[in-house]
């Protein structure tokens, strides 16, 4: 059996290791066991890799997904910024989006994943307002929030999984404000809020904002997404 590689960048953060602060790149399982449980094997990138290797490592991989963590930094989106801040992992990743895009590597975004696109793609992002009807953040206790999308009927998602709308774990505080070039919604939240965007080309680039990889035991159609991204994924022409 030929198994698809699909590339991650980590997440990076700050351990406590026997009373000292350590870094280290870390993805969580849920996202690998997607990947895992269909045959492909994740390749972890770690964020401090240099985006001039970028040409290469996507030489190696059949798809790439991009997933959850830290906010992107606005200085990415938002060209009236006086002060840029850096980040690694912005940087590596709008590039490994840019050239999967242009050889046509299969992209799925989740979370972050998302708004990444979005922005690779010239897009902004907006904070979601406190007093908006659906919670779309983990709650003070931990409780995590579940709502309906709205999946639009023209769109590849709908093909994909068959109904018109679904139910979707929610755990984010931004969302997208203007959507990017290249890219149509797929689904929305009763509120407005972009819960999932695609390509209006032929390439395999669909993203949704809440974390499709947590609910997929009780929510078996998201595997059918899993299963097209992976399918799509090939290095043969």
């Amino acid at each position: 059996v030929f198994m698809k590689t699909i590339g991650i960048v980590c997440l990076e953060q700050d351990i406590d290791k026997n009373g000292y602060k350590q870094k280290v790149n870390i993805v969580a399982n849920s996202y690998i066991d997607i990947l895992v449980k269909n045959n492909a094997i994740p390749i972890l990138l770690s964020p401090q890799i240099s985006k001039n290797e970028v040409v290469d490592i996507v030489k190696k991989i059949d798809g790439m997904m991009f997933i959850g963590g830290e906010d992107i930094k606005e200085g990415y989106y938002n060209s009236d910024l006086n002060v840029r801040e850096i980040s690694k992992r912005d940087e590596l990743e709008i590039e490994l989006y840019r050239e999967c895009k242009d050889k046509r590597i299969p992209i799925l975004g989740i979370c972050r994943g998302l708004q990444l696109i979005n922005v690779a793609e010239g897009g902004t992002l907006e904070n979601i307002s406190d007093s908006n009807i659906i919670k779309h953040t983990i709650d003070e206790d931990g409780f995590i929030n579940y709502h309906d999308i709205y999946i639009e009927k023209d769109s590849k998602l709908k093909k994909i999984m068959k109904v018109d709308n679904y139910s979707v774990c929610s755990m984010h505080h931004q969302k997208i404000a203007k959507l990017g070039e290249n890219l149509k919604i797929s689904a929305k939240s009763e509120d407005g809020v972009i819960e999932a965007i695609e390509s209006k080309d032929k390439n395999f680039i669909m993203a949704f904002q809440g974390h499709i990889e947590k609910n997929i035991k009780n929510f078996k159609k998201y595997n059918n997404v899993i299963k097209e991204f992976l399918d799509y994924s090939s290095t043969e022409e």
